[in-house]
């Protein structure tokens, strides 16, 4: 049942069962995604997010403070820990994937979710996510090493330390 106040959103696609069990797995996990509601066929039932007449924004499309930018941009390294955790990659996440409500980034559009063990391409994909948060963040000042990061992240999973 949904909260007063809040209306559900219905996605299409061709990979809605993918996004639908991402998106199902991660939110039990405590990411921020949309809660998933209902799947059938080629349509997902989710959560929805915005007011009456406006839905959220993309992260893209938002001015942040420096400082609200870096808690943000920690607390979204740890959402692709925590996707890696569960042996998911996003493999297109970008502002324009990650919406901005109540002051917190809410990541969506996960057809195209890998599993990390069993893609040829994960650690390539895991990088190119942290790269384009990287790219995103820089405005706000903040530096950061995504192959680095992505380097570290991908051993700990490889060792089990996720």
């Amino acid at each position: 049942m949904l909260a007063a106040g809040k209306k559900p959103m219905v996605i299409y696609g061709g990979n809605s069962a993918v996004c639908d069990e991402a998106c199902q797995l991660l939110h039990a996990a405590g990411a921020d995604v949309p809660r998933p509601i209902g799947h059938v066929s080629n349509a997902i039932l989710m959560e929805y997010l915005g007011d009456v007449n406006d839905p959220a924004p993309n992260l893209n499309s938002v001015v942040l403070s420096r400082t609200a930018a870096r808690v943000m941009f920690k607390r979204l390294l740890w959402h692709v820990e925590l996707m890696l955790k569960h042996n998911r990659i996003h493999s297109d996440l970008s502002a324009y994937n990650i919406l901005y409500w109540e002051s917190k980034a809410v990541v969506i559009d996960f057809p195209q979710a890998v599993v990390a063990l069993t893609n040829p391409h994960a650690f390539d994909l895991l990088q190119r996510d942290i790269e384009r948060l990287r790219q995103y963040f820089a405005r706000y000042g903040i530096q950061a090493n995504a192959p680095a990061l992505a380097a570290r992240l991908w051993q700990d999973f490889m060792e089990a330390r996720l």
